[in-house]
């Protein structure tokens, strides 16, 4: 049923042996034949050859349309072009930064153009890796995880599997899909021009959010369904969910709709929304990315597989106004060194803008000469400016995991895989749901419900959020476990709750371990530094069992698998947690902003000013989660996003007219 033009290899080829992959994966093709034999069992068993012809028809409809929504992008040697805009790294921010200065040079009619420079591939709209939500069993230590891990920490006793998502798109593509604003105290925390009256235009700006109905309080007040950031509500149900929801609400916790709604308090249970549109998951790379280069944008170049190893600054250097000139990068594959250079002339002052993440910004500032100046030299990199603050103030949710066995086979494993959910191959029905209709449990990341809680009443934000997931985890590192469901399926039917420290307290740092821009950064959590984080996790877990005992929850499980039952004590809880505490994934703040004209937390200075332009330099300038000053009680997708247009609307203000 395929032509073969609509499944050949497209590639384009620069110096470097730099491509473009395009191919559909073998895999998918795998996948996608399997569907058809069951289309033919179904369809035969459903009206014999009359009902098969329909059903493959469909698929094939399908099928077809998802490979027309693979585009080629454009590949060139970036070289041969001088840029107003290099943007280093096409994450979810760099996705923003491209589509709203795409804009901004198209009405000016000047000739100005961008350079996207990302390390990962251009795949996210071909890859069933990425498009099925489900799918995120198996993102972790995939083609699309840095794969980065932490080392040498003296607070817990393990190293900590931090997953960032690699490729157009970045954490958007690898994330829960957890649409979460926090509440509006985390942002009057920040500086000034960052707070919460400032950063809701645009939230709501980037949002289009489906799924809040008018009728939803305050929906248009805090709400936009207008926005390339598509949210919507869950298509998938399980009893399970109910349950918990029941016994929150019997432990006095309120039924919320809407936990971004900054006129209620956070606290309360409910369903969380995602970022997904019609049961697909949406990234930043089809929501903001994807309509510039349909339109064949000729302003923005994109060139992927491409590692950016340091910024070019003219010479002489000087100290405290360094001025960046270009980037240099390499193909991801290994080859010699390339550059892109910023445009020279013009009255417009052209800028280098670097959105790679808060693990990978500070180790491509520090491969640069920005940095402290002795963990620099130690590694032989040269400093071009002192910049200590530089990879510190790590910021994350750790998380520890409340798993139980229930009495029925009900669990959302049960409904993916064969066997009761003891198989690792998905049901039929649960493959052909989410390809005919994009309905289903493969429309599920699991974590759709939960709830957010105050583990101490005299605190002015919760500090404690519970992601429930209607699956028995396998391993009590929750990352672990997801990655073990997705390659060996499911042993037995169970619950599974997340508790996380929303509002964590403690503060890693990101360092370099050579001056090899190919080597991951050494990197260290410190999670449980503080007093307050031990507490946070220890009660939360303690509620967290209270609530699993109450109701027709209590009647569904019956053995504790972990912790276990006889993991009583604050000090075997707290034991418990300091080997099997994981991250939640929502890493910020290692080159924290600083307030206007000083420092910030200790009166440290910032590493980027409110303007987010980076110190020392007159024309870079920093936007992705490691400006953040202080981490937001909820997952840091949608605060990227609208830092990302925030600081687009700044560079449009600044820019000569």
């Amino acid at each position: 049923p395929f032509p073969p033009s609509s499944i050949s290899n497209h590639t384009d080829s620069f110096p470097g042996a730099l491509t473009m992959k395009c191919a559909v994966r073998s895999e998918t093709m795998i996948l996608r034949c399997l569907v058809l034999a069951w289309a033919f069992l179904l369809g035969s068993a459903a009206g014999g050859p009359s009902g098969l012809m329909r059903t493959a028809q469909k698929l094939q409809r399908r099928f077809q349309d998802e490979l027309k929504s693979r585009f080629p992008l454009v590949s060139k040697d970036a070289s041969k072009a001088e840029y107003d805009y290099i943007i280093v790294g096409g994450g979810t921010a760099g996705c923003v930064l491209a589509n709203r200065l795409s804009s901004m040079l198209e009405k000016e009619g000047r000739g100005g153009k961008i350079l996207v420079l990302e390390a990962g591939d251009s795949e996210y709209k071909s890859k069933l890796l990425v498009r099925i939500p489900a799918n995120i069993l198996k993102v972790f230590n995939s083609k699309i995880d840095w794969k980065t891990r932490s080392s040498n920490e003296e607070t817990i006793d393990k190293e900590v599997h931090l997953c960032r998502g690699k490729g157009l798109g970045g954490s958007s593509c690898a994330n829960a899909m957890l649409y979460h604003r926090g509440s509006k105290r985390d942002y009057d925390r920040w500086p000034r021009g960052w707070r919460s009256a400032d950063l809701l235009p645009y939230f709501k700006k980037s949002e289009g959010n489906v799924g809040l109905k008018d009728k939803e309080k305050n929906r248009a007040k805090f709400h936009s369904s207008e926005g390339e950031y598509v949210v919507d509500d869950s298509r998938y149900r399980n009893p399970l969910q109910a349950m918990f929801l029941d016994a929150c609400a019997s432990f006095g916790m309120r039924r919320k709709s809407d936990f971004n709604n900054w006129d209620e308090d956070q606290s309360g249970c409910g369903r969380f929304q995602v970022s997904q549109k019609n049961g697909v998951r949406w990234t930043a790379a089809e929501g903001y990315l994807d309509p510039v280069l349909k339109r064949k944008a000729k302003n923005v170049d994109v060139v992927t597989e491409a590692r950016a190893t340091r910024l070019l600054f003219a010479t002489p250097y000087k100290e405290g106004n360094l001025k960046a000139v270009g980037v240099e990068y390499r193909p991801e594959g290994g080859g010699s060194p390339q550059q892109a250079w910023l445009k020279q002339t013009g009255s417009a002052e052209q800028e280098v803008i670097v959105s790679l993440g808060a693990l990978h910004t500070p180790q491509f500032l520090m491969l640069s000469g920005i940095g402290d100046k002795s963990t620099l030299r130690a590694v032989g990199v040269p400093c071009l400016h002192h910049s200590p603050e530089v990879g510190k103030g790590l910021q994350d949710h750790p998380a520890v995991t409340l798993t139980h066995n229930i009495r029925e086979p009900i669990a959302i494993t049960n409904d993916i895989f064969l066997r009761n959910g003891k198989s690792k191959i998905p049901r039929p029905s649960a493959v052909l749901s989410w390809f005919v209709n994009k309905r289903g449990p493969l429309t599920a990341v699991g974590c759709e419900t939960g709830a957010f809680l105050r583990t101490q009443p005299w605190l002015r934000d919760c500090d404690v959020q519970l992601r429930f997931v209607p699956g028995r985890g396998q391993d009590p590192d929750g990352v672990k476990s997801y990655e073990l469901i997705g390659k060996l399926g499911q042993a037995d039917p169970g619950t599974t709750v997340q508790v996380i420290a929303c509002r964590a307290s403690s503060t890693g740092r990101v360092s370099l371990k050579s001056n090899d821009p190919f080597s991951p950064p050494e990197i260290q959590t410190n999670y449980l530094k503080t007093e307050a984080d031990k507490r946070s996790l220890l009660k939360g877990l303690r509620l967290a069992r209270k609530i699993m005992a109450r109701g027709k929850m209590g009647e569904m499980v019956t053995q504790e698998v972990f912790p276990g039952p006889e993991v009583k004590r604050d000090k075997d809880i707290l034991e418990f947690i300091r080997k099997t505490v994981h991250s939640s994934n929502a890493l910020v703040g290692t080159c924290r902003m600083s307030r206007s004209g000083g420092g910030w937390l200790g009166g440290s200075p910032g590493v980027v000013d409110p303007s987010l332009r980076l110190t020392g330099t007159s024309n870079v300038r920093v936007v992705d989660a490691s400006v953040m000053p202080r981490i937001p009680g909820g997952q840091t997708a949608a605060p990227v996003i609208a830092i990302a247009e925030k600081a687009a609307r700044l560079i449009e203000t600044e820019r000569p007219s």
